[in-house]
């Protein structure tokens, strides 16, 4: 899938390319004028999934790099155009997200409310899928349930409820402010569980709704201080 804060995201189909640029008839448009209107193509290609360019004025980039020839993707690949990153995420069939050769690796947390729920977790590394599109592919499958980001030393949590946010913690914050914080980890893994109740409610918001959010106050933190919002 694709993914293109804070929209949700976009599946890539097997029978067809999908087409991201400029233009309204665009699967993924690209806000931007920098973006050509038909800028660039993701498809499969067997089992693979590549990026070309579509003679673009400005270029498509994989990673930094600019690409002449097509590319293949691969998870957490991010897709340059225009200014704007679309993202690369690669979720199996039966619902795992696809982490790589590590993928059996395990997962230490111990949390009886987080093992009590489903059996089987789902479980991935945030390189490969952002926390941002994570939530949105939660909140598209109305998942109730919490998910636990582990980074580095330290650990946060997000509680869901019929795909809205209803409770986030990290070790200095709750709520709101919590759940921004999180949007902004890139680095560590992840663990889901279902059926898992959260402590308390301290908001209720879709994630579409938490990404703006958190977009706004990083706008914000980039202000002089005498002009940003009381």
């Amino acid at each position: 899938m694709l993914f293109l804060a804070p929209h949700p995201p976009v599946l890539v189909p097997r029978t067809r390319a999908l087409l991201l640029g400029r233009g309204v008839e665009c699967d993924v448009p690209i806000p931007t004028p920098r973006a050509s209107r038909n800028h660039a193509e993701v498809c499969f290609e067997g089992e693979r999934v590549v990026v070309f360019d579509l003679g673009s004025t400005n270029g498509t980039f994989v990673n930094g790099e600019r690409i002449d020839v097509e590319r293949v993707l691969r998870p957490g690949d991010r897709i340059g155009i225009g200014g704007a990153e679309v993202i690369f995420c690669r979720v199996a069939r039966e619902g795992a997200i696809a982490v790589g050769r590590d993928c059996d690796a395990t997962v230490v947390c111990e949390d009886p409310d987080l093992v009590a729920g489903r059996a089987e977790l789902l479980r991935g590394d945030l390189s490969q899928i952002p926390v941002a599109a994570l939530l949105q592919m939660l909140a598209e499958e109305a998942m109730t349930g919490s998910v636990a980001i582990l980074s580095g030393e330290s650990a946060a949590r997000v509680w869901l409820e019929g795909g809205r946010l209803v409770h986030a913690r990290t070790e200095i914050a709750e709520g709101i402010a919590a759940a921004v914080r999180i949007c902004g980890i890139r680095q560590g893994r992840f663990l889901c569980a279902d059926a898992v109740e959260p402590p308390k409610r301290t908001m209720d918001m879709s994630a579409t709704e938490l990404l703006l959010e958190a977009s706004r106050r990083a706008d914000e933190s980039k202000l002089p201080a005498e002009i940003q919002p009381a």
